[in-house]
């Protein structure tokens, strides 16, 4: 088998770094399991553009827990998946938040997606995806041309490799709370 190398296939950023509405596929790498401090069950789910200009590139990180607080999160993700309204009939047992990943992993959503600075830890200053939103998958994705800021601190570079890092951390089984880049 022969390989031809076409260097625009190497160029660009994989990672979305423009805001806006966007049609995407929730990927099978999650991770679902207790919180650093096991006060509660955590998720984090991986996306991947479907369609538009940005076609392919990928959204980390987007992270669940199972408190009172945040159990909206939870809903607003269900309601999106399953926009008929069986939703209200989901009830969920056992094993954390494994089995609320299995029933949404490779299904079509849309999401609205800002960016949230990091305050703290080893990413301070860094931005990533912020998801605000889940509704049904749309016509189309709607990009509003709002670009991931500049790092107080390092390059999109920088940020790119340690989202890298987690990635591929995330598939060997590690936990995923350890190897946030942030």
């Amino acid at each position: 088998m022969s390989f031809t190398h076409h260097i625009e296939n190497g160029q660009g950023n994989r990672y979305l770094n423009e805001g806006g509405k966007y049609n995407v596929v929730i990927l099978e790498d999650y991770q679902a399991q207790k919180s650093q401090n096991g006060a509660a069950d955590t998720m984090t789910l991986n996306y991947q553009v479907l369609d538009g200009e940005h076609e392919g590139e990928l959204i980390p990180f987007d992270s669940f827990y199972n408190t009172e607080k945040a159990a909206w999160k939870i809903d607003a993700l269900l309601n999106a998946v399953d926009s008929d309204g069986k939703s209200d009939n989901y009830n969920f047992q056992g094993d954390g938040l494994n089995p609320v990943a299995e029933a949404v992993i490779n299904k079509q959503i849309n999401v609205q997606v800002g960016w949230r600075q990091v305050t703290r830890g080893k990413n301070a200053g860094k931005y990533f995806a912020n998801i605000s939103q889940y509704n049904p998958k749309q016509a189309s994705s709607q990009p509003n041309g709002e670009m991931r800021p500049k790092a107080d601190t390092d390059d999109t570079a920088s940020i790119n490799q340690g989202v890298d890092q987690a990635l591929e951390n995330q598939t060997t089984g590690d936990p995923v709370m350890d190897n946030l880049p942030f």
